[in-house]
């Protein structure tokens, strides 16, 4: 029987933890194709696969945080990664299926915004670096 998964149940791990304020993300694959027309073809092209790209978007509310080891990724770690070049692993996962899809990832950008009348928010972008992997989430 199947069971609709609520957004909350839908998690991205990056280097093991949640991110500190996330309200919603995004995954996206997008393949990449080869169009070839040879006269064998009768003057109908053909497409082949030669790839994919896969990108993720964060989006959250800023939050602050004095521990000095926090549990959650801060804005200050994502931002930090984009300094330091640092690839992160992720791991993303539905609640109610032990099948992960994993690999690394780069942050592309980071951006946040504010206003006088609202709390202020960050967006990430990132895109996979390598292929994507297929596992079982441990218990």
């Amino acid at each position: 029987m199947e069971t609709r998964t609520m957004g909350y149940n839908i998690t991205l791990k990056l280097n093991s933890k949640k991110v500190m304020g996330t309200t919603d993300n995004d995954f996206n694959i997008d393949a990449e194709t080869k169009e070839s027309l040879i006269k064998d073809d009768l003057g109908k092209s053909q497409i082949d696969y030669s790839g994919y790209k896969a990108t993720f978007g964060i989006n959250g509310l800023s939050m602050t945080t004095d521990e000095t080891e926090p549990t959650k990724l801060t804005q200050n770690d994502l931002i930090s990664a984009i300094v330091n070049k640092t690839k992160i692993t992720f791991v993303y996962s539905r609640v109610g299926s032990t099948a992960t899809i994993e690999g690394n990832l780069v942050i592309t950008k980071y951006s946040e915004s504010s206003s006088s009348s609202d709390h202020g928010k960050w967006t990430v972008s990132a895109q996979v670096d390598g292929d994507l992997t297929f596992g079982t989430l441990h218990a």
